[in-house]
């Protein structure tokens, strides 16, 4: 996924979002520029951390922050950017906070690499591709879905399904949701014998590379 696409998602879905969001990936300037325009621009009661912490103390304002209530908003947000450079303490001071805070906060984690996984299991986490990542080819997974059974493209689109609930990838699984509804309706036909074998494998192919080709980017 690419920071930009991201901000579109996190603006028109981040009432649903229950838990911090961990953004990591090789070009943390850009995520950190990108992020902080794209929610400073649409909410005005924000608080983004600027400066690196480097003792529990730093992130005392942090936490009083996310005890007050919000004045301009429905939400609160808080940037904590470059959390690759966080001491195991300032990890530790946060857990709490991470886990135990007002429904009305919305928290973004900056790094430019996986967080230990005390922080993680507690964050939706996405990567964000560098620039020079886009466009990944998908020829051999496009060839092998065109040469799978239709048995097999049912179970290929349920591990995916598995996958993307597994991630905490809010975009991806609302792809594969989409894409898992029509497959299922296609299979029933099948099952049902309402639809040959042949029509109904071409008909779930033809979802399947559709799905690929919308989710090239993420």
């Amino acid at each position: 996924m690419i920071i930009q696409d991201f901000c579109k998602f996190f603006l028109s879905n981040c009432s649903k979002l229950t838990l911090p969001v961990l953004l990591y990936g090789k070009e943390i300037n850009s995520i950190n520029e990108v992020v902080e325009q794209c929610v400073y621009s649409h909410f005005p009661d924000l608080e983004i951390s600027t400066n690196d912490f480097t003792s529990v103390e730093d992130i005392g304002h942090v936490i009083s922050f996310l005890m007050t209530t919000p004045i301009y908003h429905k939400y609160k947000f808080i940037i904590l950017k470059n959390a690759q450079k966080w001491s195991r303490n300032i990890f530790s001071s946060l857990l709490k906070s991470l886990e135990d805070y007002p429904e009305y906060n919305k928290i973004i984690i900056t790094s430019n690499s996986m967080l230990e996984m005390s922080i993680v299991s507690r964050c939706y986490k996405w990567y964000i591709s560098p620039s020079s990542d886009m466009n990944v080819p998908t020829t051999n997974l496009v060839t092998d879905v065109k040469n799978m059974s239709i048995n097999q493209l049912f179970v290929y689109v349920k591990q995916n399904m598995v996958r993307a609930m597994q991630s905490n990838n809010f975009i991806l699984l609302d792809y594969i949701g989409k894409l898992w509804d029509k497959v299922n309706e296609v299979y029933t036909w099948y099952r049902k014998g309402e639809e040959s074998s042949d029509t109904a494998t071409q008909i779930i192919q033809s979802l399947i590379l559709d799905y690929l080709e919308q989710v090239s980017s993420l």
